[in-house]
C-alpha cells in the first residue's frame, strides 16, 4: 500500500476546513494505518479514552464505541462537533483546544489518551503532549503520531505547501487588480494552506525521556503492516508512552 502526502486545506477551526475534513475522511478514513492504530489502542483494553482532535468522531471514536469503550474528546471545530453529537450522542465532547482542556475535564483521567493524525497541525506539540499526559491516568498510555522532519516525503510535501501558498498569493493579487480596475467582484481566498509542523524524532524522544515516560516507537509502515523494520526516515512516527504508576 502507498500513501501520498498532499497539501491540506483551510484550518480545521473554520467552516471551510471542517467541510474539507468531512471530504477527506471519505478518501482515507479507515485504512490499514487507522486499523493498526485502533489495534494498538484496543489491545490495552481501555474502558475510557480521550480523543484530542476528535473531529466528527470518524474513524477513531466511532470504532472504539463499537467496542463498548467510552469516549471523551475535544476539538476546535464547532461544526465537526455538531456532527459528532448528532451521530454519537454518548460521546462527551468539548469545544476547546489542548491549551484549555484541563479546565473542562477536572479530575477525570483516562486509560488511553490519544492524538492521532492531528499533531502536525499543532504549533506547540510539546504543550499538547503535556496536556495529553495530564489526561492519562497512572499506568495508562498516551498514543500519538508525528510528521517526521527527517523524511524525504515530508521535505517534498513542504515544497508543495510553499508553492501552494505562492499560487494563492498571486491569485489574490490578480483578483485585487480585477476587482479594483475592472470592477469585478471576485472573493479572496485568505485561509491559506494549513500550516504543518513536522518534528524531529530525537526531539520527541528527548521530551518523553525528560518526562520519565517509557515509550515505544513504530513507523507508519509498521503500523500499516507493510514492513517489520523500523525506518527512521518514514514520514510518520507513532509513539506509545506509558504514564508511570504513582508511589
Amino acid at each position: 500500500m502507498t500513501f501520498r502526502l498532499t497539501p491540506s486545506s483551510p484550518g480545521w477551526d473554520t467552516v471551510a476546513g471542517s467541510h474539507h475534513w468531512l471530504r477527506e475522511v471519505e478518501t482515507y478514513g479507515k485504512n490499514a494505518y487507522v486499523n493498526g492504530l485502533l489495534h494498538l489502542i484496543e489491545e490495552r483494553h481501555p474502558a475510557h479514552v480521550f480523543d484530542m482532535g476528535i473531529g466528527n468522531g470518524f474513524p477513531f471514536a466511532s470504532s472504539l464505541l463499537e467496542k463498548n469503550i467510552r469516549v471523551d474528546g475535544c476539538d476546535v471545530s464547532d461544526f465537526l462537533l455538531e456532527d459528532l453529537r448528532k451521530k454519537y450522542p454518548s460521546v462527551r465532547a468539548f469545544h476547546t483546544s489542548y491549551e484549555h482542556i484541563g479546565d473542562h475535564i477536572g479530575i477525570e483521567r483516562y486509560d488511553v489518551a490519544y492524538c492521532l493524525r492531528t499533531s502536525w497541525y499543532l504549533p506547540d506539540l510539546f504543550s499538547a503532549l503535556a496536556a495529553l499526559r495530564a489526561l492519562t491516568k497512572p499506568g495508562g498510555t498516551m498514543v500519538f503520531d508525528t510528521m517526521n522532519s527527517a523524511s524525504p516525503q515530508v521535505a517534498q510535501f513542504k515544497k508543495q505547501m510553499r508553492w501552494k501558498k505562492y499560487r494563492e498569493l498571486v491569485t489574490n493579487a490578480l483578483k485585487w487588480v480585477l476587482n479594483n480596475v475592472a470592477r469585478k467582484n471576485y472573493t479572496y481566498r485568505t485561509s491559506g494552506a494549513t500550516p504543518h509542523y513536522p518534528v524531529a524524532m530525537e526531539t520527541v524522544d528527548a521530551f518523553l525521556e525528560k518526562q520519565n515516560l517509557p515509550y515505544q516507537k513504530l513507523t507508519f509502515s509498521q503500523v500499516s503492516g507493510t514492513s517489520h523494520d523500523f525506518d527512521p526516515h518514514d514520514f510518520r512516527i507513532v509513539y506509545l508512552a506509558t504514564v508511570p504508576e504513582t508511589g
